[in-house]
């Protein structure tokens, strides 16, 4: 469903060798289609931010970062525009 964000890590291999990603969380907020998902600079904590085609966009905390599991919406905004297909989060730890 391309209104679900899932929150994955990795940890581990398979016997290929090949890098493991396991499902920690799903977060099924969005009413339309998400176009893109971003993780805040490490300064701000452990945060996503998700914008999706209805123009919105939404911010998710994990709330224990050593258990990816669980994550609380944060606060959200509706974008300029009706469809929303890309963001970034500031960098600067100043702005």
């Amino acid at each position: 469903d391309s209104r679900v964000t899932s929150a994955a890590d990795v940890s581990g291999a398979d016997l290929s060798g090949q890098s493991c990603w396991h499902l920690r969380a799903t977060l099924s907020d969005s009413r339309k289609e998400i176009k893109d998902v971003a993780f805040a600079p490490s300064h701000v904590g452990l945060k996503i931010a998700t914008a999706s085609m209805d123009g919105s966009v939404r911010i998710y905390e994990a709330i224990d970062v050593m258990n990816l599991r669980d994550w609380a919406l944060q606060g959200g905004f509706e974008a300029a525009t009706a469809e929303t297909t890309c963001l970034a989060w500031n960098p600067s730890k100043f702005d």
